[in-house]
C-alpha cells in the first residue's frame, strides 16, 4: 500500500508519510530477518566447561598480559553445537610474548587447554548488555587459558586475505619496539587498540579524544582527502594528463580505492563504514559532476547500515557517528546561504590560516555538541574540555599522524617503514600527553547519573526538527531541546547484581560504596549510572550480628547512607537490603521484595522507584 501510495501520490506531501510507513516496515521486517537468522544457528553455552578444544583462529589481538583470540569451528568433548567463543590466553611475563604466540595467525588452527563460561548476564536493565551484543557478533562463550598450552595444529592454505594482512601489519609496528607509541600507531592505522595501557585510554576518555584511538569516520575521511590531494597534485605535474584527462574524476576513483583498502585493514568499525558509504557516494558524486555532500548521503549510510544490520541502531558508535556527520552536514548547508560564506577571492595566508582555525573551531563545537547528549545518555558523563582537546588534536592528526600512517603502509612492503612510523611516533606522543595535561585539568570528569527518560527524545525530536525544514518554524525544535535540559535527573542511590552477590550503594558524598572497592568494569559501570566521583570499599561491622543494611535514600534532607544495624526488625528507613554479602531480598517499606539486577531512585515526590530485569523470550537472552 505504501508503494503504490507513493505512485499515486508522488507529487503531493502525504508521499513523505507513505515512505516513512514503508522504511518502517522494512526495518522491522530486517531486524526481524536478521533475528531469526542468527538465532536458527546460535547455541549459546549454558554452564561452565573446562577441556582441551581445537578450532580455528578468526582474529587474534594482543593486550596487556594476554592474546586474546577470537575462535571458530570449535571442535571439543560435550561442544559439537559450539561455533564462536571469545578467549582470552594469558601471558606468564607481560614484556615477553612466547615463541607459539607470535607465530599465531588469523585462519591458523589450534589446539589448547581452556575454561569456557556462559555469556555474562547484564547487570542491571541500565548496565551493558553483553548477551544482545554478543549474540549479534554471533560469539556463543567466552573463557580463558593459558597462552602456554596453546599448539599450532596447522596453517590454512587461503586464510582471511585482509584479517592476515591486518594482523601482520600491526606485528610489524609493535616489532619496531616503540612501546605505547606503536601501540597507539597500530591502533591508528589497524583498529587494534587492546594493547594501550588503561591509564591512556583513561585519560583519551576524559579529555574527549577517545574518538581518536577507535578507527572511526574521522580517520577513513582523512585518508580519502589526503589520497584526493596526493593523486590530483601528483597527476597534474604531467602536462599531458593534466590537458587530457579528468584528473579529478581519476583522483576521486582512486582515492575511493584507497579508502576501500583502509576500510578492510581497520577492521570495519561501524563508523568507519558509515564513512565508507559517505565517501564513496561524495567520491561518485565528483564523477558524475554532482553536489558531493549533502543530507541525502547520510540517509543512504544510516539506510544501507540499518538494512544489513538493524542491531547497530542501538550502538553508541553509530548514534555517535551519525549526530556528529548530520550536524556537520546541516551546518554545513546552512551556512553556506550566508552571505560571509560566499565571500571568496584572494586571501592573505594569515586570512587563511584563521579561516582554517576558525572553521576548526566551528566544527569542533558542532560536532561536540551534536554527540554530547549521546555521550551523557550512554557513559552518564562529559569534559567541558573536548572542544579545546580536538582543537590541537585534529589539525595534528590531519597533518602530521595520518600522512604518516600513509607513508607507513606505502613503505611497509619494502621494509622502509620504521623511520616514518618514528616520525609518527613523535606525533602520537604530543597526542597522548595531550590528552594526560588535558584529563588532568579539572571538569575533565563530570558525572551527572542517568537522565530523564524523556531526554533523548526530545532532543532527537528537536534535532530532526531543525534538520528536516528550511523555513523559520524550524527554530521551534530549540524548543524541546531546551525543555529536556531542565528534566531532572534520575536519584540512583542503590543497585544490586543480577545474581545479587554484589550491590552499590550512593553515599551522602557522592561516593559510591561497594563490596570490594575495587575498580572493575561492572563498577566503573554503575559509578556512572549513579553519578559517584569515586569508588570506595563498604565495610562491615563485625561487633554486631545484624543480617541487613538499612539504606537512607535521597529525600528531604538529600541523605543516602549505609548503615548496618543489629536490630533490622525496627529499621526507619524505607529500604532494607536483607544479607552480606549475599543480597538475599530489598524489601521496601511498602511491602514490596526485589531480587537480583534491579534499580532504584527516588523521584521528584520523594517516592522511591525501581526497575528491575524484563526476562523476555528474546533469543540473547538466557532462558530461565
Amino acid at each position: 500500500m505504501s508503494v503504490l501510495s507513493v505512485v499515486v501520490f508522488r507529487k503531493n506531501s502525504i508521499v513523505y508519510v507513505c515512505l516513512g510507513c514503508l522504511f518502517l516496515a522494512l526495518g522491522g521486517g530486517a531486524a526481524a530477518y536478521r533475528t531469526e537468522h542468527i538465532s536458527q544457528n546460535y547455541h549459546r553455552l549454558t554452564s561452565k566447561w573446562s577441556g582441551k578444544i581445537t578450532a580455528r583462529i578468526a582474529e587474534v589481538d594482543m593486550m596487556d598480559g594476554q592474546v586474546r583470540l577470537l575462535l571458530e569451528d570449535i571442535e571439543g568433548d560435550g561442544l559439537a553445537d559450539l561455533h564462536r567463543v571469545r578467549i582470552g590466553f594469558r601471558l606468564q611475563k607481560k614484556t615477553a610474548v612466547p615463541e607459539n604466540v607470535l607465530l599465531l595467525r588469523p585462519g591458523h588452527r589450534i589446539r589448547a587447554y581452556v575454561h569456557l563460561f556462559p555469556i555474562p548476564v547484564q547487570e542491571t536493565p541500565l548496565n551493558y548488555d553483553f548477551e544482545f551484543w554478543s549474540f549479534f557478533q554471533k560469539i556463543e562463550a567466552v573463557g580463558y587459558g593459558g597462552a602456554k598450552s596453546i599448539r599450532l595444529r596447522s596453517k590454512q592454505t587461503n586464510p582471511p586475505f585482509f584479517e592476515s594482512l591486518r594482523y601482520s601489519i600491526a606485528q610489524k609496528i609493535r616489532a619496531a619496539n616503540f612501546g605505547q607509541l606503536g601501540e597507539v600507531a597500530a591502533a591508528l592505522i589497524t583498529g587494534y587498540r587492546n594493547g594501550i595501557y588503561t591509564t591512556i585510554r583513561d585519560d583519551f576518555a576524559g579529555s574527549g579524544l577517545a574518538h581518536l584511538l577507535a578507527i572511526s569516520g574521522l580517520h577513513l575521511s582523512l585518508i580519502a582527502g589526503l589520497m584526493f590531494v596526493i593523486f590530483r597534485r601528483g597527476l597534474c605535474l604531467s602536462s599531458n594528463l593534466a590537458l587530457h584527462w579528468p584528473l579529478k574524476k581519476i583522483a576521486a576513483a582512486l582515492a575511493l580505492v584507497c579508502s576501500f583498502f583502509y576500510l578492510k585493514i581497520s577492521g570495519e568499525s561501524l563508523p568507519t563504514v558509515r564513512a565508507f558509504i559517505m565517501v564513496s557516494l561524495i567520491m561518485v558524486a565528483i564523477i558524475l559532476d554532482r553536489e558531493p555532500i549533502s543530507l541525502r548521503s547520510v540517509a543512504w549510510a544510516a539506510l544501507i547500515i540499518l538494512g544489513l544490520k538493524p542491531e547497530s541502531m542501538y550502538s553508541p558508535s553509530f548514534q555517535m557517528s551519525f549526530s556528529a556527520v548530520t550536524a556537520l552536514i546541516g551546518a554545513y548547508e546552512y551556512f553556506k546561504t550566508m552571505r560571509v560564506y560566499r565571500l571568496k577571492g584572494e586571501a592573505l595566508w594569515y586570512q587563511r590560516v584563521l579561516r582554517y582555525f576558525g572553521g576548526a573551531v566551528l566544527s569542533s563545537l558542532i560536532a561536540s555538541v551534536a554527540t554530547l547528549p549521546f555521550i551523557i545518555h550512554t557513559f552518564h558523563r562529559f569534559s567541558w574540555h573536548s572542544v579545546e582537546a580536538n582543537l590541537i588534536a585534529i589539525p595534528l592528526m590531519s597533518f602530521w599522524i595520518m600522512p604518516l600512517a600513509i607513508l607507513v603502509l606505502i613503505l611497509m612492503p619494502a621494509g622502509l617503514h620504521i623511520w616514518p612510523l618514528k616520525a609518527m611516533g613523535w606525533g602520537t606522543k604530543i597526542l597522548i600527553q595531550l590528552a594526560e595535561i588535558v584529563n588532568s585539568w579539572p571538569g575533565s570528569f563530570i558525572p551527572v547519573g542517568v537522565q530523564h527518560d524523556y531526554f533523548m527524545p526530545l532532543i532527537l525530536l528537536g534535532s530532526a526538527w531543525l534538520l528536516i525544514w528550511t523555513y523559520r518554524w524550524r527554530y521551534l525544535g530549540i524548543l524541546p531541546i531546551i525543555f529536556s535540559l531542565f528534566l531532572p535527573a534520575k536519584n540512583i542511590f542503590l543497585l544490586v547484581s543480577h545474581d545479587q552477590e554484589r550491590m552499590g550503594i550512593l553515599s551522602d558524598r557522592r561516593i559510591l560504596l561497594t563490596h570490594t572497592g575495587r575498580s572493575s568494569f561492572v563498577s566503573q559501570d554503575w559509578r556512572g549510572i549513579v553519578g559517584a566521583e569515586g569508588i570506595r570499599k563498604l565495610s562491615k561491622n563485625r561487633e554486631e550480628e545484624g543480617d541487613g543494611w538499612c539504606v537512607y535514600p535521597f529525600g528531604p534532607k538529600e541523605l543516602s547512607v549505609a548503615i548496618q544495624r543489629s536490630d533490622v526488625k525496627n529499621c526507619d528507613s524505607d529500604v532494607l537490603v536483607k544479607g552480606y554479602p549475599k543480597i538475599n531480598e530489598v524489601r521496601l517499606r511498602s511491602g514490596e521484595r526485589v531480587g537480583g539486577g534491579a534499580v532504584f531512585w527516588v523521584d521528584r515526590n520523594h517516592k522511591i522507584q525501581f526497575v528491575v530485569p524484563k526476562h523476555s523470550a528474546m533469543p540473547w537472552r538466557l532462558k530461565q
